[in-house]
């Protein structure tokens, strides 16, 4: 069988071959590549310029030549990024939030717009705006002097309600291979990063405030997952706290670990999957959960969602801005034309209260007394 290649020069004087014909080089002897081979060898081609190359075992010798452009077509053909994720905004997430220091826009592109607030919320910095018709960023930007470039997919982590949701983030960034996941929940106005979603158990006896979160932001570098995420296990008397750590042991959803106190013994899962980060509450094969952490019920203050699926015990990281997303672009420009008021003085301006009595005493008692 032939190795088909389109017509060149192969050798080392340039001789043509026509498209069925090999270039093969006998023993010691040097392709037109300068390689050398054992026994038979190709000459060396760009791996775009031919359609099909039937190959056999024979007519290579080092077969880790062929194996390694076998693999190269294989990642220029394949997708790289295969997953169940939805690139429209689900209708709770889409909008304006901001906070203190940021504002983010999900609008009907599939990017997000992130308005960084610097210099004391004084000047906004559009530091995530890949829009094609985005202004161009002014000279002054305090951050890089090109946008950003992320793109966003969206991935139901539990069933969208009127009235709450829970999605990861599928964040792809410019200069890295891997996504980012980011799992974020929205109810009552307000969107969380550091939340847990409820389990109760079968009789009810219980139930488990199951970690779903592992990240501190949404933000425009890449960000890193938490090392450590604690689920709550809530009983009639007592609230207990469950610690998770990364681990690089596969994922098993279907081993569960035994948490045992006063109450009895209650089921928690082994294992949890947040992001693309796996976390475990026990050791090796283990099934026991040791260094069992009790907490006073009112030390918990938790917020739950209407349906009572999703429960925080933090602050929300962005609240709704309640400003349609096309006129971000004008609140922008509005922001960055203030003028900072002046500064106050360190001495506070006062009424004075200039005695003049000890001034003439002073003219008349000093002889080389001079005004000011």
């Amino acid at each position: 069988m032939e190795i088909l290649l389109p017509e060149k020069k192969c050798g080392k004087r340039g001789k043509k071959t026509d498209i069925l014909s090999r270039c093969v080089i006998l023993n010691n002897r040097k392709s037109a590549g300068g390689r050398k081979y054992r026994d038979t060898g190709i000459c060396r081609f760009n791996v775009f310029s031919y359609i099909q190359f039937p190959v056999v075992a024979a007519d290579i010798v080092n077969m880790k030549h062929f194996v390694q452009t076998f693999l190269v077509l294989g990642f220029l053909l394949c997708p790289l990024n295969v997953f169940c994720a939805d690139a429209d905004i689900p209708p709770l997430l889409a909008g304006v939030w901001q906070n203190s220091s940021r504002m983010i826009v999900f609008d009907n592109r599939d990017s997000p717009q992130i308005i960084l607030k610097l210099f004391y919320g004084w000047y906004y910095d559009r530091i995530l705006d890949m829009s094609a018709d985005a202004p161009a960023r002014p000279r002054n930007a305090a951050t890089s002097r090109n946008s950003e470039q992320v793109s966003v997919s969206f991935e139901p982590l539990i069933p969208e309600t009127e009235t709450s949701g829970a999605w990861n983030l599928h964040l792809y960034y410019s200069g890295f291979k891997e996504e980012a996941v980011i799992p974020v929940a929205v109810f009552g106005g307000n969107l969380y990063v550091d939340f847990m979603l409820n389990r109760s158990d079968a009789d009810g006896t219980a139930t488990l405030m199951e970690a779903a979160s592992n990240i501190s932001g949404i933000t425009v570098s890449f960000p890193q997952p938490a090392e450590e995420v604690y689920s709550f296990l809530r009983t009639d008397n007592a609230v207990y706290r469950i610690r998770y750590w990364q681990t690089d042991m596969e994922y098993d959803g279907e081993t569960e670990a035994v948490l045992s106190v006063e109450e009895g013994s209650f089921p928690v899962p082994k294992h949890l999957l947040i992001g693309s980060t796996v976390y475990t509450c026990v050791p090796g094969r283990g099934t026991v959960i040791r260094n069992i952490e009790r907490l006073p019920e009112s030390e918990l203050p938790v917020v739950s969602s209407p349906d009572n699926r999703i429960c925080v015990l933090a602050p929300p990281y962005v609240t709704a801005a309640g400003i349609p997303a096309d006129t971000v672009r004008q609140v922008v420009t509005d922001a960055n034309s203030r003028q900072r008021p002046p500064r106050e003085p360190l001495i506070p301006p006062g009424d004075l209260d200039f005695r003049y009595d000890v001034i003439s005493e002073l003219r008349k008692y000093t002889p080389n007394f001079s005004e000011p």
